[in-house]
């Protein structure tokens, strides 16, 4: 196998992946929307959750690799795009 074939598998598995996160997205949103009245969502920043362990030269994080994991979780998840389409189709009082 040649690096290209390669390269070409894994763009493949990754569209993959975000049309399998995009799906569950629409479809838990839309239950959501369609059995709920009331939809509360914390108000949680992601991008605050997912800040670097990693410290300074001096003064090193800890456990930065198990950081790095949680952070690649979440991020995966597609939290933020759960939210918008929740608002999307559920429109209210924000």
């Amino acid at each position: 196998m040649n690096g290209a074939f390669i390269l070409n598998l894994s763009v493949r598995e990754q569209a993959r992946e975000a049309d399998r996160r995009t799906d569950w997205v629409d479809k838990t949103s839309t239950d959501l929307a369609c059995r709920f009245d009331v939809i509360a969502v914390g108000d949680l920043t992601i991008s605050a959750m997912t800040r670097s362990a990693r410290c300074t030269r001096g003064a090193p994080g800890r456990n930065v690799r198990q950081k790095a994991g949680l952070n690649r979780g979440l991020l995966a998840a597609g939290w933020g795009l759960l939210v918008a389409r929740v608002e999307q189709k559920a429109p209210g009082e924000s």
